[in-house]
């Protein structure tokens, strides 16, 4: 499957946004149209859209909540694409974007079943912070820096052939648009381990991500 990333700035190119969203979340979740786009929805929004031999396949938005600050969210993948890693991808794309866009912090309203997603990517959640709306979300926030340790962990599974959280082959945890984990390698037995890591900076917040890794090898940071 090759892949095509755009951040769409076009008409055509956002059209394939609110397909994606329309067939996999409005459609399976019996979402109606003025539910799923809001006022964040319109021209001058972002969005991140991956085609698979030019089809919409998956999609990210993203919107300025402050200087600083911006809001991710509409993270969907059809349900023939989920398992492949789209998702991530997807949310990557949208961090790099913010970054090169000025903004320090990408904040996120997650689905109660999919925050061990984002928590792989870096996200930290705050459970006192729960949204009520179609579903129940959690607050979560992530820095938009680099950090070149999360990019070489990342770099370091790609090469293995493992995933950020891994399933079956072709299946996922975060079923309802969501997806979490990329192929699987054959015999490779992984495991999620919770770790802590520090902030890096002045302020060392402390936050926690999951680390994937196989059951025989001890790695210490």
């Amino acid at each position: 499957m090759d892949v095509q990333v755009l951040r769409a700035t076009e008409t055509w190119q956002q059209a394939g946004a609110y397909y994606v969203r329309i067939q996999a979340m409005a459609r399976q979740h019996h979402i109606t149209l003025r539910q799923e786009f809001d006022a964040h929805d319109g021209p001058d929004s972002r969005y991140i859209v991956l085609l698979d031999a030019d089809f919409p396949v998956a999609t990210c938005r993203l919107y300025p909540l402050s200087d600083e600050a911006v809001m991710l969210g509409r993270v969907v993948v059809l349900p023939e694409y989920r398992g492949q890693g789209l998702g991530r991808r997807a949310v990557l794309e949208a961090e790099a974007w913010a970054r090169e866009l000025g903004y320090r912090t990408a904040v996120l309203e997650s689905r109660d079943v999919a925050v061990g997603f984002y928590e792989a990517l870096g996200y930290t959640a705050d459970r006192t912070r729960v949204v009520q709306n179609t579903f129940t979300c959690i607050h979560m926030e992530k820095s938009c820096r680099n950090d070149s340790r999360v990019s070489a962990f990342f770099s370091l599974t790609s090469r293995a052939g493992a995933a950020t959280i891994q399933t079956a082959k072709g299946s996922s945890p975060y079923p309802d648009g969501y997806d979490a984990a990329t192929s699987i390698r054959p015999r490779a037995r992984f495991r999620i381990e919770r770790v802590q890591d520090f902030c890096r900076g002045q302020r060392a917040r402390q936050k926690s991500f999951f680390i994937c890794r196989q059951t025989d090898t001890v790695r210490k940071g």
